[in-house]
């Protein structure tokens, strides 16, 4: 482009009328790199290359490499750190050589550090025209550079895949100022508009060259560009798209000249400025009907690879619904420069509301709420009173700022959201936790964004936490990460945690008072909502576990709480810790005790916790589950016993529907008494103890490379498998822990050395396959669980690699080996013995005792070979089933038999009841892809 020719020479001429002052940082002459290094995994390879500029023979070649995977990183780079820090007061311009190996000058930056923090950072950029080496420079003038530490070079900051070398020598410094101009021209359309295009498909703005030059344009032939809205969109936009990025570090301000017809809206525009595809400035610019000069402060903005600028001209198409046609403005833009020309201050801040007028106009929504001017104010004499009306976690009142056909505000120049509140409780009965307010800023028609999909900081509302009740406390919430060029509305939530702070019997309920709403440059304190230690009970205080589930008692009619909650000084550690009590025998598989917050846990992948439970038949039917504003999370199942365990629990994919359940955590949920599916029933009046409830930030094992490692881990734990074999499988067996009823497929992975062996369930979710026969090889992710002794992986998920992989050859096992000990608090096969065998192929031998059906199409035999194992309802052996009906007869009692087949432990079964007593039992579930798993020996 013109403008960047012209600078490239200007440069060469100063850098001519300075070279007998410069200072040689190093010129690479001596071919020592020794000083030079490359971060890893910084992507980049450092070498001497030749020959050098001005006729030396060497410089650095800086050459940028993909990663392992392929990957070309934005952050490679190579960089020189100082032994002894530098003292480059005297200087003036840094100045080098450089040369591409080819293409454009797109992704290269300096970056310099003085006491080892950043002071500049600035783009390496030059002509693409000009071959071999050209002098670069850069004005120090404005930075603190006394102690020099370090000076990085960037070679890929706009992740091109071209794997180009960075060329530097004589790198220098000058006593002499770079020369700067004042004004840079960026684009007058003396040369037509190349350069720019509409945003969206379809475009929404049709785009054209017009003789209607600004007044501050001297260009010959006069030329402007013409914008006109082709449709209703809030993303209707056109943008500039250089040749090559561009640094702007020399310039504080971007002035353009814009018109409108006349009659045409003045809402709704806004330009923004990408920074190596990186957002880095929004801000609202109001045309006229006839030119007027917009300036943006770009000054705080990293601005050494721009590479695009966007003019939004309908922001605020969205709320005007019956307008037709659209809003068909057409904007004029003209001269666009970069000064150093002051943007005019805007005020420290901008009172949006203090209510002191007595107008409650601008409120103009309400939802599950009422509101009313109060005269307990902070400022008089008004403040603004909402009371909830209902229970909905969606309460709200709307403060309109477009009320009046105002227009909508830019508040990009401020940092915070500050205003004035007090709580007021309404229910007495009521525990003291006010939590549960939000602030939400609506912009240009939508949610403000904090990055693609979300809305706010971590992607939620601007929360507010009062302390308590009564008094009036000062809020600042963050906005500086937030869109906010064209703001419209606020909506102020209530009740967003299911509070519930609100009386059937009075029919009022909790109370929002507001005062001196107003945004402020100042920063606002950061805002803890993610704190990793959630709770150890140490304050003694837990009116945050109020909420739990209510029971009917079958007999007596009774409503009472499922659970309740206490402390106790029984802790894992310190002082407290918490207990619940199941309330309701033989118990509601719902009841929970819920801890009440709001909470941002984007960033953390592990829940922790201590646990142990008391007055309990069985460990099964303990889970917790994380309650998003918008729905509940899967639950989690752990298996505590009678000793104080850690449990660790990953949350890293929890999604409540399909958005992330972490991004809102307005309640904990600990349910004590399941399952109502297939496990072992507890009695309904146990004890569950928590202590030291916590978060970390590190991700849980779920790869696995053995079945063996695989099973080491707790039930309720993520598992992934990968190129493991199939040495079985039956179909519409294994009842499915979700729903008892709905019976489902298994199939059997081994290890080739036959150290290990897994049951797999295929869960209802896994979808297909359906089946995995023998010899197939395959991906499976699930959950490790356990249900009547039996420890399976219940899958989520199965790919099938391949087929025909080799079955090993069966385990010979004795009768009292067969199964598993112990889970937790729930009973293995008895008299077991070495390490459990579930899973395994395995060949056993032993007499025929008895044979039984169930009468239908299930037939067993026990057979045992001297070990005398106990077995069902007072029997003996181990169990066999026989799928063809065939063997387990009569006549072939008192014989042996040999069997190929799959351990498994099965749940004793009463025969008066016909239901499961909570033993477990040896079984052996012949292999039925063999034609004879079961052989008569004598």
């Amino acid at each position: 482009m013109r403008f960047l020719s012209f600078l490239v020479a200007f440069a060469c001429v100063g850098v001519l009328a300075s070279l007998a002052s410069a200072q040689t940082i190093d010129d690479f002459e001596s071919g020592d790199l020794s000083a030079w290094n490359v971060k890893a995994p910084y992507y980049t390879a450092l070498s001497i290359s030749s020959p050098g500029a001005s006729g030396s023979t060497r410089a650095l070649a800086i050459t940028e490499i993909p990663g392992g995977q392929g990957a070309h990183s934005l952050n490679a780079l190579a960089h020189r750190a100082f032994e002894t820090p530098q003292d480059w007061t005297s200087a003036q311009t840094l100045e080098m050589d450089a040369d591409i190996s080819g293409g454009e000058w797109n992704g290269y930056s300096i970056r310099l550090y003085n006491d080892n923090g950043s002071v500049l950072l600035r783009g390496i950029h030059s002509d693409s025209s000009v071959s071999g080496f050209r002098t670069i420079q850069f004005n120090l003038a404005s930075v603190p550079r006394d102690q020099v530490t370090e000076i990085i070079f960037y070679v890929n900051k706009t992740g091109q895949s071209a794997g180009q070398t960075l060329s530097l020598d004589n790198i220098r410094l000058s006593g002499t100022p770079a020369s700067i101009p004042a004004t840079r021209i960026l684009e007058n359309f003396s040369a037509g508009a190349a350069n720019w295009t509409s945003g969206g498909i379809p475009a929404f703005v049709t785009l054209s060259s017009i003789a209607d030059n600004s007044p501050s344009d001297s260009s010959s032939p006069a030329a402007a560009l013409q914008s006109v809205l082709a449709a209703k969109s809030s993303s209707a936009l056109f943008r500039w798209d250089p040749p090559q990025t561009m640094d702007w570090y020399d310039y504080k301000t971007l002035e353009f000249d814009v018109k409108l017809p006349t009659g045409t809206t003045t809402d709704g525009f806004s330009v923004k400025l990408y920074n190596a595809s990186t957002g880095v400035r929004l801000k609202k610019f109001i045309p006229q009907t006839g030119y007027v000069t917009c300036q943006i402060d770009v000054s705080s903005v990293e601005r050494d690879q721009i590479n695009e600028v966007l003019f939004y001209v309908n922001r605020m198409s969205a709320y005007d619904p019956t307008a037709v046609p659209a809003k068909p403005q057409t904007l004029v833009v003209d001269n666009i420069r970069l000064t150093n020309n002051a943007v005019p201050a805007s005020p420290n801040v901008i009172f949006l509301h203090d209510m002191d007028n007595g107008d409650l106009s601008p409120w103009d929504r309400v939802f599950n709420t009422a509101i009313s001017l109060g005269t307990d104010a902070v400022s008089a004499p008004y403040s603004l009173e909402s009371m909830l009306t209902g229970t909905s976690l969606s309460a709200y009142v709307r403060e309109d700022f477009l009320y009046n056909n105002a227009p909508s505000m830019d508040w990009e120049d401020y940092n915070s959201l500050i205003f004035d509140a007090k709580v007021v409780k309404g229910d007495p009965d009521a525990p003291n936790y006010p939590v549960g307010f939000s602030a939400t800023v609506v912009n240009g028609g939508v949610l403000v964004p904090n990055g693609p999909g979300t809305s706010g900081p971590g992607g939620g509302p601007l929360w507010f936490y009062p302390s308590g009740y009564d008094q009036w406390e000062t809020m600042s919430l963050d906005i500086s990460k937030m869109d906010v060029d064209q703001v419209s509305w606020i909506w102020w939530y209530q009740n967003r945690s299911a509070r519930n702070d609100y009386s059937v019997t009075t029919g009022q309920g909790q109370v929002l008072k507001l005062d001196n709403i107003r945004v402020s440059k100042e920063p606002a304190p950061p805002l803890v909502t993610n704190d990793p230690n959630v709770d150890d009970f140490e304050d003694g205080q837990i009116p945050d576990w109020y909420y739990t589930s209510m029971h009917t008692d079958g007999q007596t009619g009774e409503v009472r709480r499922g659970v309740t909650t206490e402390l106790t000084t029984d802790a894992a550690s310190g002082h407290y810790a918490l207990t619940m009590t199941c309330n309701t025998p033989p118990g509601s598989s719902s009841a929970y005790g819920r801890k009440t917050m709001q909470a941002n846990w984007s960033s953390y992948k592990t829940l922790i916790f201590d646990a142990k439970v008391a007055a309990s038949n069985t460990s099964e039917g303990f889970s917790v589950t994380l309650r998003s504003f918008t729905n509940y999370a899967p639950k989690h199942e752990f298996r505590p016993t009678n000793q104080w365990q850690t449990f660790q629990i990953d949350i890293s994919n929890d999604k409540a529907g399909t958005t992330d359940a972490r991004a809102e955590v307005i309640g904990l949920l600990f349910y004590v008494n399941g399952p109502d599916s297939y496990g072992i029933s507890q009695n309904g009046a146990q004890k569950l103890y928590l202590d030291n409830i916590r978060l970390s930030t590190q991700a849980m094992q779920t790869n696995f490379d053995t079945i063996g490692e695989a099973k080491a881990v707790a039930d309720g734990q993520v598992v992934n498998l990968s190129g493991k074999v199939s040495s079985g499988s039956f179909s519409s067996i294994f009842p499915d822990k979700a729903a008892a009823s709905n019976l489902r497929p298994v199939f059997f992975l081994i290890e080739p050395d036959r150290s290990s062996a897994l049951p797999v369930v295929i869960g209802t979710a896994a979808g297909l396959p359906s089946d995995v026969p023998e010899g197939n090889i395959v991906d499976v992710s699930g959950v490790l669980s356990t249900s009547f002794g039996v420890r399976y992986l219940y899958a989520t998920a199965i790919t099938i690699k391949g087929s025909g992989a080799a079955i090993p050859d069966p385990l010979g096992m004795v009768n009292k080996a067969v199964g598993s000990g112990p889970v937790a608090l729930d009973q293995g096969v008895p008299d077991f013995f070495g390490l459990e065998t579930q899973g395994h192929l395995v060949e056993v031998t032993g007499k025929v005792l008895s044979v039984g059906s169930d009468g239908v199409s299930k037939y067993w035999m026990y057979i045992d070979d001297g070990s005398g194992v106990t077995a069902d309802n007072g029997g003996v052996g181990v169990k066999v089933y026989d799928w063809s009906g065939t063997k387990a007869t009569q006549a072939n009692v008192g014989r042996f038999a040999t069997v190929t087949g799959f351990v498994m432990n099965d749940p004793e079964i009463d025969p008066q009841t016909s239901k499961p007593t909570g033993k477990a039992i040896r079984a052996i579930w012949p292999k039925k892809e063999l034609v004879n798993p079961i052989q008569i020996v004598n």
